[in-house]
């Protein structure tokens, strides 16, 4: 998301960028080795009143959008046993809500939470086409081919799923070879529609990068103190298109629709 007016309205819940933002969880259950509230740094602690107060806020500000697990898995083995998100998708039902759940795990698959996913748009993030990329940079998570399965079952619902990609490691060839190997994976599993934009990493996740996979980015990144935060890749602004057509390129043949994050 892009910065801009934040304000805190109840723990685990704010309002920033005319949205409401719930993250059930502090700290997060997956280890990403590109995230800055990783695990390994962030231990999860839950918000038990969450979906008390969401009803709370959902009545006070009826217009806002909402948007589910914006920092934070909110479908980790964390939610297994505590079940915050579960209340929270329960709530929105209810209220018949729209709202953005973002995550990268299979549990929103599960029988019960499928029963509260009506008013659900699910944004499934993969960070790479194959099961062992998608393991070594997401310790945790379920890797590539599980997340694909867990979208086609959305789709057979009828719920709306939305493929996030973003390029970690910022090099051309890479790049192309990536979507190219990916995008139809997406469409196979009938994701008709996917969000693209460049990572965002700090300089202690490029440090971690590069300690775990022996790569270094730091090159590709604005690290200057003088940049505006967060900090993001150096393209230029003809690079950032070069990849966007790259991607329409693969898409349209496919019928996915493909739009920017920001």
């Amino acid at each position: 998301m892009q910065q801009g007016i934040c304000r805190e309205l109840k723990p685990g819940i704010r309002i920033e960028n005319e949205a409401i933002v719930v993250n059930p969880y502090e700290g997060c259950d997956y280890n990403c080795a590109y995230c800055r509230f990783r695990s390994s740094r962030y231990p999860v602690k839950p918000h038990p009143s969450i979906a008390k107060h969401l009803e709370e806020v959902l009545q006070e500000n009826p217009d806002l959008p909402v948007i589910i697990g914006a920092e934070t898995e909110p479908l980790g083995p964390s939610e297994v046993k505590q079940g915050l998100t579960l209340r929270c998708m329960e709530v929105l039902k209810d209220q018949a809500r729209p709202y953005t759940i973002l995550t990268k795990s299979d549990l929103i698959a599960v029988p019960q939470y499928l029963a509260q996913a009506y008013y659900a748009e699910v944004q499934i993030s993969f960070s790479s086409p194959m099961d062992y990329g998608s393991r070594v940079m997401e310790m945790g998570a379920p890797v590539t081919h599980q997340r694909l399965k867990v979208a086609g079952i959305l789709s057979k619902h009828h719920i709306k799923v939305i493929g996030r990609v973003e390029p970690i490691i910022p090099d051309k060839r890479k790049f192309v070879y990536w979507h190219n190997t990916l995008i139809p994976l997406l469409a196979q599993a009938g994701i008709k529609e996917i969000l693209v934009g460049m990572a965002r990493l700090d300089p202690s996740v490029i440090d971690k990068i590069k300690e775990r996979f022996g790569f270094d980015l730091t090159d590709f990144y604005n690290l200057s103190p003088k940049q505006p935060s967060p900090i993001g890749m150096a393209y230029s602004s003809d690079e950032e298109e070069y990849y966007l057509s790259e991607v329409e390129s693969l898409a349209k043949p496919r019928k996915v629709y493909v739009g920017r994050l920001q």
